[in-house]
Parts: structure tokens; C-alpha cells; sequence
């Protein structure tokens, strides 16, 4: 998942719905806090999406990495990832539908 921001942002929601057919290796609250290499400091995995929290995102691009599995085989739909600024709703941005082919 790739952040591309004008300008720096403060307190930021990125969410990432998971396409049918793909599953993520972990789900609930994620513990990224350890590590001190995420920009992000939140993440919350759910079963049809997953949501980062960042307390600012630099201007710029900015990359989130995370692993699905493919469970079923088929053509799915992905539906848009959204970044939005939490306290500036009217700050935000989402990617388009992208066509995902699962092969057996």
C-alpha cells in the first residue's frame, strides 16, 4: 500500500479493504509498537479490512507492507483504499477499484 501526501498530515486513518478470495495471517489489534521502523503506530486488523493509525505521515510517499493469503480462486474486485485525516475529514483520498485474479 502506497501513501502518496501533498503535504505532511497529522492523525491519519488508512483503510485497506481485503479483496474476497484473500485473507490476512493475523486479525485484531496488530502490536506494531515494538518496532521502532513503522511510521505508522496503530494497526487493526478486521475480517474484510485493515485499518493503519499514524499520528502524522511525512509529505511525500510512504509505503505499508502486509501479507495475504490466497484462499480461494477466482476474480475479484478490491474495492478503494481511503486515507483520511481523523480530525479533517474533508482531508482524504482513495485509490480506485482494482480487478484481483486468484489462480489455482
Amino acid at each position: 500500500l502506497v501513501v502518496k501526501a501533498p503535504k505532511e498530515m497529522s492523525y491519519v486513518l488508512i483503510e485497506d479493504p481485503f479483496p474476497a478470495g484473500l485473507e490476512p495471517d493475523v486479525r485484531g489489534d496488530a502490536d506494531v509498537t515494538d518496532d521502532w521502523n513503522y511510521w505508522y503506530s496503530g494497526v487493526d486488523v478486521r475480517d474484510d479490512r485493515v485499518a493503519f493509525f499514524a499520528r502524522g505521515v511525512p509529505a511525500g510517499t510512504s509505503v505499508i507492507d502486509y501479507t495475504l493469503h490466497a484462499q480461494t480462486a477466482g476474480h475479484f474486485n478490491a474495492l478503494p483504499a481511503l486515507v483520511q485525516a481523523m480530525y479533517a475529514p474533508q482531508e482524504q483520498a482513495s485509490t480506485q477499484i482494482q480487478q484481483v485474479v486468484v489462480r489455482p
